[in-house]
Parts: structure tokens; sequence; C-alpha cells
């Protein structure tokens, strides 16, 4: 992303990001943190609300990153369980047999 150097470029980054129709990147974060100073002057929004309203939205990303992760992982664990079980089951079977002079 190309480094804004004055208050309007910065007006005119911040306004092209929150007319976005798509999720929000990183990227458009980052710019949004940026303005978050002209907040008031150009948007007439409290620049302390819209900063936290960014830092917001940020964890909330955050945290749908570590759900989808925690996800796959517990996914991931159930399979280990449910095949930790079935060999339990075979094995307790086995001994069965055995106990029962079925298998020698």
């Amino acid at each position: 992303m190309m480094e804004i150097s004055t208050g309007e470029q910065l007006a005119t980054e911040v306004a092209k990001v929150l007319d976005k129709q798509q999720p929000l990147t990183r990227d458009d974060l980052q710019v949004l943190r940026r303005g978050s100073s002209i907040a008031q002057m150009s948007f007439g929004i409290n620049p302390t609300k819209f900063r936290i309203d960014i830092e917001s939205i940020d964890a909330a990303v955050k945290l749908d990153l570590a759900i989808t992760k925690l996800d796959r992982t517990s996914g991931r664990l159930a399979y280990v369980g449910i095949a930790v079980a079935v060999v339990g089951i075979i094995l307790a079977g086995a001994q069965v047999l055995v106990g029962l002079g079925i298998l020698a």
C-alpha cells in the first residue's frame, strides 16, 4: 500500500476504505487507524470512538480466525478419539475371545 503523505490524501484513502462493499482487510484497518486522527475533521466522527470501533473490528477478525483454527483442531481430535475407541473395542473383544478360549 502506498504511503500517504498529506491529510487530504489520508482522508481520501479513509473514505475509499469506508465505501468498500467487501470485508475489510488488515491493510484497510491500518488505513483507518492512521486516519482516526482526521475522523473529526473530515467525517464529523469522534476520533476516540472511531479508533475503538476499528480495534473492535480487528479483535472480531482475530477471534474469528482463532475460532476457525480451534474448530479444525477439534475436528481432528474427534477423529482421533473415535479411532482410539474403535481400537479399544477391538482389543477388548479380542481379550474376551481369548478369555473364552476361542482365540488361543
